[in-house]
């Protein structure tokens, strides 16, 4: 009986451990998925300034032709 309420809290512990474990698994799941999206996302609004950058050129262009004609 002794060494059975003994063990019962490392077993408790042991749980706890292994609970811990998968939820830091899930975590660096969760933080790799993260880095990718913000990768993705920062790769688009670089695609989006240099289509602004273009058409500000664009107008630029064709606003400099109508004040010539």
């Amino acid at each position: 009986e002794r060494v059975h309420a003994a063990v019962e809290p490392i077993d408790r512990l042991e749980e706890k451990i292994k609970m811990l474990v998968s939820v830091i698994g899930r975590l660096r799941g969760e933080q790799a998925r993260a880095v990718e999206e913000n990768a993705r996302l920062q790769r688009e609004v670089e695609t989006l300034q240099a289509r602004v950058t273009d058409a500000e050129a664009a107008t630029t262009e064709l606003t400099e032709v109508s004040d010539v004609e």
